[in-house]
């Protein structure tokens, strides 16, 4: 198996030297990733290959799990295979984007739905804000938060929940698109005063355009998975699951009946490897679009407390519960990983105030990696895409560390893909960036 996928891997890469940073083929419409702007997407058309190769190598492939789901990226590449897919994420946006890729294929209701959706905006004549948060006269102007108003009201009276999901993606990518957030980097920055004054934008508009795009790019996905025989009246035929949960705390496996054991066949993933707080902020990117959602129709183990400061969701990922981290972390990850003790060493010279941000991360990731060991079947393949990063002018090799940890779980690695991030979308100024435009995709098996 190992020699198969190896050997497929060099011919696409001999084929199209260029394939895993930039493939020539690739159309964002498929599989609805234009839905919403998700920070640091993984590249689908890639993800799509490997698993490809990997069902080819090991044709007894049936399920597919991502801990850190984000946008469901891996999760419809997986459909696209025919896998089982389960997901999981703590950023309840994540969850929703995630459900509506994966449940919302009935395409032709939802143009009935929207006509009907408009004709209920356009009776609306309140001039009453929906929701009520601070600072929302900082991040809306008036006639914007009119506008998202009847948008909310006129969602709130759809009577399909899978239709009501779709409708607040949607508005969240409005949401992003309309708010006097800046568009040119995922942290939560408003717009200067001078450039707010002068921005004309409707959300109506926009809105309207958004959902017909969507709608058509569901009615592109649903052919694709009918084309490869997975979908049927409208639904998926393998199991789909979708849960909100700390990866660090719970990786539960699944059991089907004519298994020789319990677990996963197939792992894709790409940890959030930078600090959340100054890298990639998922939390903070949710943070506006989140405060327009109904939370009932995300799911019914999130929370609003996620909302309680801009940087809670961020707080809860890898490394962000940095007040917990302990002399002992140092010490045992540095025995369980040499890379990561020669970084730590590095970053107390330069900046040992910063030395907490990575043990916790280092930390978390580890308690990830043992629980996906665990949940994944003996000879079963993990894909980790990930990339190293800047702190306090060392750089921390997480690709290395990633490695060395996943030995002591029997965890060996197989293959590395080099890939250079095309037009990641980062604020100039942020140096730790610097870093971050290469990532390597890090295929493993279990023993």
């Amino acid at each position: 198996m190992d020699r198969a996928l190896i050997k497929s891997i060099a011919e696409v890469t001999k084929r199209e030297p260029n394939f895993w940073s930039q493939p020539l083929e690739y159309d964002r419409r498929g599989a609805s990733h234009r839905l919403f702007q998700y920070p640091a997407m993984m590249l689908p058309v890639v993800q799509r290959k490997l698993i490809e190769l990997i069902k080819t190598a090991a044709p007894a492939t049936h399920s597919l799990l991502d801990p850190f789901m984000g946008s469901g990226t891996a999760l419809v590449a997986g459909m696209l295979n025919g896998l089982d897919c389960y997901g999981q994420d703590i950023n309840p946006l994540s969850i929703l984007l995630a459900k509506v890729k994966v449940e919302a294929l009935d395409h032709p209701a939802y143009k009935i739905a929207a006509a009907a959706l408009q004709v209920r905006v356009k009776l609306d004549n309140c001039l009453t804000a929906a929701v009520e948060f601070p600072k929302l006269s900082k991040w809306f102007e008036p006639v914007v938060v009119q506008e998202l108003s009847k948008l909310v009201r006129a969602i709130r009276q759809e009577d399909n929940q899978t239709t009501r999901r779709l409708f607040w993606v949607t508005l969240a990518e409005t949401i992003r698109l309309t708010s006097n957030d800046r568009t040119s980097t995922f942290k939560l920055h408003a717009r200067p005063l001078d450039e707010i004054a002068t921005r004309e934008t409707s959300p109506l508009t926009t809105f309207q355009q958004l959902l017909k795009q969507n709608i058509k790019d569901i009615a592109l996905y649903a052919t694709q998975l009918t084309e490869q025989g997975t979908l049927q009246q409208h639904t998926y035929s393998g199991k789909v699951c979708i849960r909100v949960v700390d990866s660090s705390l719970e990786i539960e496996r699944p059991v089907a009946a004519s298994a020789t054991q319990p677990g996963f066949d197939l792992l894709v993933s790409s940890p959030p490897y930078g600090d959340n707080r100054t890298t990639v902020p998922y939390g903070q990117h949710a943070f506006l679009p989140l405060q327009w959602i109904d939370f009932d129709d995300i799911d019914p183990a999130v929370s609003r407390a996620s909302l309680r400061t801009t940087h809670e969701i961020d707080n809860q990922s890898l490394g962000g519960k940095q007040s917990t981290v302990t002399t002992q972390d140092e010490i045992r990850f540095s025995t369980l990983s040499p890379t990561f003790k020669a970084n730590l060493l590095a970053l107390r010279q330069s900046k040992p105030l910063e030395t907490k941000k990575v043990v916790g991360f280092v930390r978390d990731l580890n308690a990830v990696l043992e629980r996906c060991a665990k949940a994944l079947k003996t000879n079963g393949y993990m894909v980790w895409t990930i990339g190293n990063r800047k702190v306090g002018g060392v750089e921390v090799q997480n690709n290395l560390i990633l490695q060395e940890l996943l030995r002591h779980h029997q965890v060996i690695l197989l293959q590395t893909i080099e890939r250079s991030i095309k037009n990641k979308r980062m604020a100039r100024r942020n140096k730790t960036s610097a870093t971050m435009m290469k990532e390597e995709i890090l295929i493993f098996r279990k023993h």
